[in-house]
């Protein structure tokens, strides 16, 4: 299962941080890591919240997400960290989700939650499209329904599982 390393940064070192950052990708990318926030705009929703920098972390699962922190490689990076910022840091599961991903071919949009789609295109040649990553769940019939009418190409088209 997926987990995410979520991150709340107050840096109080810009410069050393900075050094940091050069240094920290890297191990995050070792360890099958991939950033999906890096000190993006932030806007309270609801609540007192008020971060300075956000930084969300994927990894394969929890176990690899604790790897990735307690590392030999970490370990200067991170007291680096330690030196230049205050953090609050929480790792959470999360779900399986297929990727989402729109293919265009001839002016046709095949938009892909996981499941193969196959759609005609313009030229009458079917473009078939890969699943991206294992999953149990399948579409609903209503997210089918709804995919089919947001996007005419896959009116007919079914899902190939």
């Amino acid at each position: 299962m997926p987990a995410y390393v979520i991150v709340d940064i107050d840096i109080v070192d810009p410069v050393g941080y900075g050094d940091y950052k050069e240094l920290a990708g890297a191990t995050v990318e070792k360890y099958g890591g991939k950033y999906i926030v890096r000190g993006g705009r932030t806007e309270v929703l609801e609540g007192d919240w008020h971060p300075k920098r956000i930084v969300v972390l994927k990894f394969e699962s929890m176990r690899r997400a604790k790897d990735w922190l307690n590392s030999e490689e970490y370990r200067e990076p991170r007291k680096m960290r330690h030196r230049t910022a205050k953090a609050k840091m929480i790792v959470v599961e999360g779900v399986y989700l297929r990727n989402l991903e729109i293919f265009c071919h001839s002016g046709r949009c095949l938009l892909v939650n996981g499941a193969c789609w196959e759609a005609t295109t313009q030229m009458g040649k079917p473009e078939r499209v890969r699943e991206q990553e294992a999953n149990e769940s399948k579409l609903s019939e209503s997210q089918a329904r709804l995919l089919r009418s947001a996007f005419p190409a896959l009116k007919g088209a079914s899902p190939l599982f």
